[in-house]
């Protein structure tokens, strides 16, 4: 079978070192746009994707997370851009709502031949008066989790393709 998305899906891995070469504008809209593209619950349109990519915005948001989660030091990887995904944490399905723009956005930056890394720190953080100030900063509401974060740049290695587990799937014909 020689199908484009599942041969990328199946060739997707996480990237967790990017070179220093900066991503074109065109290459950050398309990946953000297959986030915009992704479903939503009820067809409630409440995610935001923040997009960042000047790194002392980027480095005050890494110490702030090492800071609450006790690790000093802690980073995401040095990628080129950062994208916050985030939804009002009212809504029940937010997770699902922000997991789903992320798969999107790392088929779409496998696609391009970009590396990516879910980065999953945020949730339950967000409340906290530090990290608060940076996220108001970004012009992410008040009433918003971050449930996920996207690192992404271009790999500086391949990654390496581990076969998966397909035992984990059972039929019942």
């Amino acid at each position: 079978m020689n199908n484009s998305v599942l041969d990328n899906i199946i060739k997707r891995r996480s990237v967790r070192s990017f070179t220093n070469e900066a991503l074109t504008r065109e290459e950050l809209e398309a990946v953000v746009k297959a986030g915009v593209y992704a479903p939503t619950a009820k067809h409630i349109e409440t995610r935001r994707l923040t997009v960042v990519t000047d790194k002392r915005i980027m480095r005050a948001l890494e110490r702030e997370i090492g800071r609450l989660i006790g690790k000093e030091g802690y980073g995401f990887y040095d990628p080129a851009a950062f994208i916050l995904v985030s939804e009002d944490s009212a809504n029940t399905n937010g997770l699902a709502n922000c997991a789903c723009a992320m798969q999107n956005m790392m088929l779409a930056a496998s696609s391009l031949g970009l590396g990516s890394v879910w980065i999953n720190q945020f949730k339950g953080l967000c409340g906290d008066e530090g990290l608060r100030a940076l996220l108001d900063r970004l012009e992410i509401p008040g009433e918003q989790e971050v449930w996920a974060c996207l690192s992404l740049g271009r790999p500086a290695k391949e990654p390496a393709q581990e076969e998966k587990d397909e035992t984990v799937v059972r039929w019942f014909e």
